[in-house]
């Protein structure tokens, strides 16, 4: 054999066992999306010194959003919260994942290799090679990369399939749970409601009485209390859901306008400012009931204006609505503290609630949870990229679906 392809051959089997341990290595220590997401920065690391390429990158497609998002970079300088690409983007990145091979394009310093990550009946991803590799030739790379966007695959696929199940589960215990307590609850909350409503008629003429003059400070620091306990109880009723949701179109501009408008004046003694995103998308409409709809999301903005006010400082809840995936998606970011891991998986559990005694009943958000499940549609609660808590409903739209990707 001759010398010269010897060594390539030689170079190559070497190069395919260190490609072959590297995702052995990965597969092994991937079992959740957080570990997916650490792995993929040391694949990708591991990738680009094994080829000799200026940088690597893997990107994981969001079928939510309809986007890439950047999951693993050789380059650490880079943030990859914050760098996501439409799929309908006419860059190769993301071309590569409507592709059925690897594509290579441009030269030199600019040259580009990009290989689709391909599952069963969907597109995972794409990995993204910079620069011409100086380990391997380009017959090489190509083969190389396509082993390599098979097998990675495979282990994402299987990563992605039970994180989609694990939530699938989640989503139907808590939803069994809120309607098994709802039930309960409400009927609690019917046989107090008419005796608290006959307690407070009657502090009301107490109040108004000349007989009752002297005691009048008193009687009503009680009329507040029993004020008090008949908004609780009223949320027991809507968590119960004895308040139904009715169904027509519902114009999202003017529902969340409602939003903005309401918390306005709140404004000087709260200190945080209620807005509409700027790249908020306009003239969609949702199915629903606009009434509740605005407790769900007054509910959000209270709550992230009570978690700004605790940190004793003002701040910004930031409502943007989108259509994706032929869904109405309302996403309210704040810039508060945020959400603690431990709480993340708790934050929508009925009487949940990380405030003293006296100051939160642990409602607002279960409620935001069963007004939305009402809808048919689903919640999220999460980081959001800069700092502060993200929370992002999904509803079915109204009338004609949006046309969004």
């Amino acid at each position: 054999m001759d010398t010269t392809l010897l060594e390539r051959v030689t170079r190559e089997l070497a190069l395919r066992k260190r490609l072959q341990e590297a995702l052995l290595v990965f597969s092994r220590g991937v079992s959740a999306r957080l570990a997916l997401e650490t792995g993929l920065e040391a694949l990708a690391r591991e990738v680009n010194d094994l080829f000799g390429a200026d940088r690597t990158s893997i990107w994981l497609h969001d079928r939510r959003t309809q986007s890439l998002g950047l999951s693993g970079s050789s380059d650490s300088r880079i943030d990859a919260a914050q760098e996501r690409i439409p799929t309908t983007d006419d860059s190769p990145i993301a071309r590569g994942l409507r592709q059925d091979g690897v594509q290579v394009t441009g030269s030199g310093a600019s040259r580009m290799l990009v290989a689709p990550l391909r599952g069963w009946r969907r597109a995972l991803g794409t990995i993204v090679i910079d620069g011409r590799p100086r380990n391997v030739d380009d017959e090489q790379m190509v083969e190389l990369s396509t082993d390599l966007a098979r097998q990675l695959s495979i282990a994402v696929e299987g990563v992605v399939v039970l994180d989609e199940l694990i939530r699938q589960q989640a989503r139907l215990l808590q939803s069994e749970k809120l309607a098994s307590l709802g039930h309960f609850i409400a009927g609690i909350a019917h046989e107090m409601n008419n005796p608290l409503q006959s307690v407070l008629g009657h502090l009301e003429l107490m109040i108004e009485s000349k007989e009752h003059a002297a005691g009048r400070t008193e009687l009503k620091r009680i009329y507040l209390d029993a004020q008090r306990a008949a908004k609780i109880v009223h949320n027991l009723l809507v968590f119960g859901g004895s308040r139904r949701a009715t169904r027509e179109d519902v114009d999202v501009d003017a529902l969340i306008a409602g939003v903005i408008a309401i918390r306005e004046a709140a404004l000087p003694k709260s200190g945080v400012q209620v807005v509409r995103g700027d790249d908020a998308a306009s003239d969609l409409r949702v199915a629903g009931d606009s009434e509740l709809l605005q407790q769900a999301l007054l509910n959000i903005v209270i709550n992230a204006e009570q978690a700004i006010g605790d940190a004793g400082t003002s701040g910004r809840v930031t409502i943007t609505p989108a259509a994706q995936n032929r869904r109405v998606v309302i996403t309210l970011d704040d810039t508060g503290p945020g959400i603690a891991p431990d709480i993340l998986p708790r934050i929508f559990d009925p009487f949940f609630t990380t405030k003293e005694v006296g100051k939160g009943t642990g409602l607002g958000l279960a409620i935001v949870y069963g007004i939305v499940h009402e809808h048919g549609g689903t919640i999220q609660a999460s980081a959001a990229p800069h700092r502060g808590a993200r929370f992002t409903i999904e509803l079915p739209p109204g009338g004609q679906a949006p046309q969004g990707v």
